[in-house]
């Protein structure tokens, strides 16, 4: 085998890496330590945003239900303006169809009125022709 001095210098190597492996043993468990730390930090982080994320999705939910029912009411009051808006237009029409009614009589009228203006106006031109030829003959008005 080995001289014993060898075998010496050897088991105080081994000693030293038995130590080098303790430290590293103790720091690896203080990670190990700090890890678990980490991690259960982590999973509460996890947690509280999964709560963030309910109290969010729920909210957010809310909020489409009243925004919905929003539109659905706006909806409701846009048909029924638009209805009532129908309805007074429909109303207009009638109204309209009524003066022009009116208007077609009262242009009848004046079509009338105007049809016995004429017939004045050539009777009078008439009386003044009969008058006049007599007038341009000598004859004056109201003498002999």
């Amino acid at each position: 085998m080995g001289e014993p001095k060898d075998i010496e210098a050897r088991v105080g190597d081994l000693e030293a890496r038995v130590d080098d492996v303790g430290a590293e043993t103790r720091v690896a468990g203080e990670d190990a330590s700090a890890a678990r730390q980490l991690a259960a930090a982590s999973d509460r982080d996890v947690a509280d945003l999964r709560t963030d994320l309910r109290g969010f999705r729920r909210a957010a939910t809310g909020s489409f239900n009243a925004l919905r029912a929003d539109m659905a009411d706006m909806r409701t009051e846009m048909r029924q303006g638009f209805a009532e808006t129908d309805a007074r237009f429909a109303a207009m029409d009638r109204g309209l169809a009524t003066v022009d009614t009116g208007f077609a009589e009262i242009r009848g009228r004046l079509d009338g009125t105007a049809s016995g203006l004429a017939q004045i106006a050539d009777l009078v031109t008439t009386l003044i022709d009969q008058e006049g030829g007599s007038r341009l003959e000598g004859g004056e008005p109201g003498g002999p």
